[in-house]
C-alpha cells in the first residue's frame, strides 16, 4: 500500500479486503481507505493462513482492525497461557 500511496494508484472498484497470517494496525486501515476509496469491508481473519483454515472471523460487511471476530462454527477457542476455562462455542 505504500507503494499506492506514493504513486497515487487508487483502486475505486475494490470493495472488500481480507487479511490473514498477520495483524491490521490502525495505521494500516487508513491507509487502506486511502488507496481503496470505495471499501465496505476490511476483515482480518485468525486462523492457519498457510492452509486457509478459518477460526474466527469479523461480519461480513464492516470495516474492522481491532478484533478477530467470532469463531466460525464447530470452532471451541480459549485463550490461555495455561488453562482457563471455554470462552466460547460457536
Amino acid at each position: 500500500m505504500h507503494e499506492m500511496q506514493q504513486s497515487r494508484v487508487r483502486l475505486g472498484a475494490m470493495r472488500k479486503l481480507c487479511v490473514a497470517g498477520s495483524q491490521v494496525s490502525e495505521g494500516m486501515m487508513r491507509e487502506a481507505l486511502v488507496v481503496f476509496p470505495n471499501l465496505r469491508c476490511f476483515r482480518n481473519f485468525y486462523g492457519v493462513a498457510e492452509c486457509c483454515g478459518l477460526l474466527a472471523a469479523p461480519g461480513q460487511e464492516e470495516i474492522n482492525y481491532s478484533d478477530q471476530g467470532l469463531p466460525t462454527p464447530n470452532v471451541e477457542m480459549k485463550v490461555s497461557p495455561w488453562r482457563s476455562p471455554l470462552l466460547s462455542n460457536s
